[in-house]
């Protein structure tokens, strides 16, 4: 909801107030700072409640990057993870040269962003209000978890045979709707065989360091391709 709210805000700076496109900067700054004051105020409810560990005391102290040694099953965790994101940045890219070759000024192409990230956002709200749940419990987790890969498949190969704007919509499109919606969902419920104090820790190191290190990893090699071919 919040998704679809920014990318209704974006446009309307842009269409109804007549804002430049740099301008929008300042209306995601307000938002921002908006939440500062939620941030404390939860901050100051939490008080002093402690995390329970699920599991024995010493994977609860163990150090971060231990845990990989011990279960192999974060191993599988942290593949699937990165692999993602490395073809999720292809199909960005992809996504990202076909509409800068189909539109011309920045004002428009903030305005098609606006519109796009919205209707991602209600494609990713539909699945998870009435697919999601219905996927996992008829297919199971391993058929959820192909989805995903199937999308970015599927629409990196549309993308490279038909570089057209409408392709490259619905690919990114599928691609976004489905990672936000089953793919987290699959991806929440394959952390649950693992205890509780190990879960937290790996999926911080997962989610944010690992993902960013691929991601970054992936936009280097993204931006060096492009010179290539540019």
């Amino acid at each position: 909801m919040g998704g679809i709210t920014g990318s209704g805000v974006a446009f309307f700076g842009l269409e109804g107030l007549g804002t430049e496109t740099v301008n929008l900067i300042y209306f995601s700054a307000f938002f921002l700072a908006a939440c500062l004051p939620i941030i404390f105020y939860l901050e100051r409810k939490k008080g002093d409640v402690q995390m329970v560990a699920g599991g024995p005391a010493s994977e609860a102290t163990m150090p971060g990057f231990s845990l990989f040694k011990e279960f192999r099953h974060l191993k599988l965790i942290a593949l699937v993870s990165g692999a993602s994101m490395i073809v999720q940045t292809v199909v960005d890219y992809q996504f990202n040269a076909v509409v800068d070759a189909s539109i011309a000024s920045a004002e428009d192409k903030a305005a098609f962003f606006a519109q796009f990230f919205a209707g991602v956002n209600v494609v990713g709200l539909f699945f998870k209000l009435f697919l999601t749940r219905m996927i996992l419990m008829r297919f199971g987790i391993g058929v959820a978890l192909f989805l995903l890969p199937s999308a970015l498949l599927a629409g990196s190969v549309g993308i490279f045979f038909m570089p057209l704007l409408w392709v490259a919509v619905a690919a990114r499109m599928g691609e976004a709707g489905t990672r936000y919606s089953i793919q987290e969902a699959t991806r929440e419920i394959l952390y649950l065989p693992l205890p509780a104090a190990v879960r937290s820790k790996a999926r911080h190191l997962i989610d944010i360091l690992g993902a960013r290190f691929v991601y970054r990893n992936a936009s280097t090699s993204q931006r060096a391709c492009g010179r290539s071919f540019g």
